[in-house]
């Protein structure tokens, strides 16, 4: 893939799909920051890295604890 066909965000559904959690957990783990990568873009839209994403799905970071 070259950098303009790349993906570099995934929605927060997608991430609730790629983490196997359901999609109003993956909402309230983006809006409480504890998934990393997370972009608010306004009040409501939330998008997530894939970066950090790939990082967390291949152990490199955890979910951030209270």
């Amino acid at each position: 893939m070259t950098r303009e066909t790349e993906k570099l965000v995934y929605t927060v559904e997608e991430v609730s799909k790629l983490l196997n959690c359901s999609r109003n957990l993956a909402y309230r783990l983006c809006r409480e920051r504890k998934i990393p990568g997370v972009i608010f873009l306004g009040s409501k839209r939330m998008v997530v890295s894939v970066a950090a994403i790939e990082k967390l799905l291949e152990g490199e970071t955890k979910l951030k604890e209270d």
